[in-house]
């Protein structure tokens, strides 16, 4: 039932495409659809604002800096004044481990870990600036 409906709706489609004649655009249709687009104006509706404020960034990048810093100078666990400073006789049968004690870092790991992240945030930036160009007025 449903075959024959479909055969006599294409008959029929065939039927007035046959006598449907075929339509040209105008000759200086293309002129006349680029004058529009080109005269469409660009909202100031959308205004771009980033999600993190030149200021955020400003304090991510200095406690980035920082911790960096006092990696890079030689922090270890042991040596911490402040860590010593915390009063655990209140527990007696607490023992606090480093689970990480016996965890070696090679040169070239931590070499590669430095240069992914610096590598990183350049390509941040310029994709960042890439990204933002068409918000530009």
């Amino acid at each position: 039932m449903n075959k024959q409906k479909d055969k006599q709706l294409d008959q029929l489609a065939k039927k007035i495409m046959k006598d449907t004649p075929l339509e040209s655009p105008s000759i200086n249709f293309t002129d006349m659809v680029m004058s529009r687009v080109e005269a469409v104006e660009v909202s100031s509706v959308t205004i771009y604002r980033p999600l993190i404020p030149k200021g955020g960034w400003v304090i991510i990048v200095s406690i980035l800096c920082g911790l960096i810093t006092y990696a890079a100078l030689g922090y270890t666990m042991e040596s911490s004044g402040w860590l010593n400073n915390i009063n655990l006789k209140v527990f007696p049968n607490l023992e606090l481990s480093n689970p990480l004690s016996g965890l070696v870092i090679p040169k070239i790991v931590t070499y590669a870990v430095v240069l992914f992240g610096f590598m990183l945030s350049i390509q941040i930036f310029f994709l960042k600036r890439h990204l933002s160009k068409p918000f530009e007025v």
